[in-house]
């Protein structure tokens, strides 16, 4: 019986080490051919998947992407309509009347009438005959508001003019809010609830051997809501053709309250028949408003410097 060989370590290293170079350099062809084909189906999968994106962008969603193009432009076409739709229509204004009070002074008057339903507009305008203009004021329109008097009352003339333009500058457009207001027509009415009786005028009153026009009326605020300085613009008529125009500011005019207004009509008084008055408050305006009863009522100071 053979005896067995024994070895030592470094021999069992340079053994294992010599199986495993002869296993190397015996399968090192095919695992190169193995890692070749390995590659390359890589390339050709990355080649395909790129081939297969551009197919997909140029042919497959080239009808998708034309959709959704033509249907982005159909809804901007639909949204430039609704804009269109509800944007503010342009304020008409009638012509311009100059009321002489004498020889040196006059009164201009003309209506603005605003066509819109959701709009209030705020404006500066003024008036020029000649090669002259008036003081430029400042004015609103609430919406749909049809009529409203613009005025610049006494202005030295000198020459009394026949004729006027009316100019309107710095046109703001500021939309009815609908999520606070859901009904403005009502909404309104509830703030410009007044009531208007015993309207009359005068045009013989006898002051210090004098005589001028007198407009007196009494207005109720049967409305919830006060006002610190209410203006009222009074019109006369004859026959239905305005033949004169001026304004009173009420002071302080609580909620439920009545007064009795007198204006005096200084200058040449007008011949008329009729008297109408229109309330003018920008009730858009929150620093008009007096405090309802149990709100605590704020610095006057304060708001004559939101006014400013």
């Amino acid at each position: 019986m053979e005896e067995p060989v024994l070895l030592q370590p470094e021999e069992k290293e340079f053994k294992t080490f010599y199986q495993r170079s002869l296993f190397l350099i015996k399968w090192r062809p095919r695992l190169k051919k193995v890692g070749i084909i390995f590659l390359v189906l890589v390339d050709l999968l990355l080649v395909g998947k790129t081939v297969y994106a551009f197919f997909d962008y140029g042919v497959v969603n080239y009808f998708k992407e034309r959709a959704m193009i033509g249907s982005i432009i159909d809804g901007l076409d639909n949204f430039h309509q609704i804009s269109v739709s509800r944007a503010a229509v342009s304020l008409k204004a009638s012509s311009v009347q100059v009321f002489p009070l004498d020889d040196k002074r006059a009164d201009f008057y003309a209506e603005l009438t605003n066509p819109n339903e959701d709009w209030e507009a705020t404006f500066s305008y003024y008036f020029s005959y000649g090669n002259t203009v008036t003081a430029t004021m400042a004015g609103f329109i609430l919406p749909s508001e049809s009529a409203k008097p613009l005025t610049a009352l006494a202005v030295k003339t000198g020459n009394v003019p026949k004729t006027a333009t009316l100019t309107v500058t710095d046109l703001v457009w500021t939309r009815v809010n609908h999520h606070a207001i859901s009904d403005y027509q009502n909404w309104a009415a509830d703030r410009l609830a007044f009531e208007f009786t015993d309207v009359s005028y005068d045009s013989k009153v006898e002051i210090d051997g004098a005589t001028i026009g007198r407009v007196a009326f009494t207005v109720k605020d049967a409305g919830a809501y006060g006002f610190w300085e209410p203006q009222f613009m009074i019109v006369l008529y004859r026959n239905d053709k305005v033949v004169g125009v001026t304004s009173a500011l009420v002071p302080r005019l609580a909620a439920g309250e009545t007064r009795t207004i007198f204006v005096n009509w200084f200058g040449t008084p007008p011949q008329a028949n009729a008297t109408k008055i229109f309330p003018s408050i920008d009730i858009f305006d929150p620093t008009v408003y007096m405090p309802l009863r149990g709100e605590l009522q704020p610095d006057v100071r304060e708001r004559i410097k939101i006014k400013k």
